[in-house]
């Protein structure tokens, strides 16, 4: 019994749950990433290029309220992914309204922003955008990710593996708002060892929601994307997906 409680204590040090939640109000009938801007752009050839020739990447808001310290709304943006070299990489970007900011450091994929500091609104004004290229008025010409209005965080379906881990996946989700449309739901996978992207399946139906353990799905290795795309016949529908599974 030491033993086996010993290598449990082992295990736990090692192994971490991760989890990723993408929303959209507006999945419409083009097959894209489940993130806030969904309706505005296919992110899926931007992030493909990030990883391909990683950059330094971009941040700024729609509205001129999200600006550091004399803004009402959004401060300060935490862009959080992994590097050149599959390490973590998190970085604080200080907003200037409309005006993009550059971040420092050079980015593998984004997958995550967060506002962590806010003037007396408590919420970001407009909405936030990370990318690359030209912004006009706070939004670029290549889009990357973004943070819906109010929200003060992004909600993007997407797990990047770092340097030294494998990912597990155990789970997948997807909730539909409208069951009269049938859902394409597509789970979506880049390989470093092949440079290439594989659909490695996809759910359709009309259901209102699907959670799906996944006991047989290889180990993903460092460099490793895999998100969550969807798409609908019809029309638009509200969506929400997760993934779920360990790093380790």
């Amino acid at each position: 019994m030491g033993i086996s409680i010993r290598r449990i204590q082992v295990l736990s040090d090692r192994v971490g749950k991760s989890t990723a939640i993408g929303h959209s109000d507006e999945v419409g009938t083009n097959l894209r990433p489940l993130f806030h801007g969904t309706a505005t752009a296919d992110i899926t050839p931007n992030i493909q290029a990030l990883i391909a020739t990683p950059a330094q990447v971009k941040v700024a808001s729609t509205s001129a309220a999200d600006v550091l310290t004399s803004g009402t709304g959004a401060w300060v943006v935490q862009v959080t992914g992994l590097d050149e070299n599959l390490d973590p990489l998190v970085e604080n970007v200080n907003l200037n309204g409309q005006t993009a900011v550059t971040t420092t450091g050079t980015f593998y994929i984004v997958t995550k922003l967060q506002v962590i500091a806010a003037g007396s609104g408590g919420e970001n004004a407009g909405t936030i955008w990370c990318g690359t290229g030209v912004f006009t008025g706070g939004v670029p010409a290549t889009h990357l990710l973004d943070i819906e209005t109010g929200t003060n965080v992004s909600a993007f379906c997407v797990i990047a593996v770092p340097t030294g881990k494998t990912f597990v996946v155990d789970q997948l989700s997807i909730f539909s708002g409208d069951t009269t449309k049938d859902l394409n739901f597509q789970f979506y996978q880049y390989s470093p060892v092949t440079g290439l992207w594989y659909e490695v399946f996809d759910v359709h139906g009309k259901q209102g929601s699907i959670i799906l353990p996944v006991s047989a799905y290889p180990v993903l290795g460092a460099g490793s994307v895999v998100m969550l795309r969807c798409a609908v016949n019809t029309g638009t529908a509200k969506v929400t997906g997760s993934i779920a599974g360990y790093l380790k």
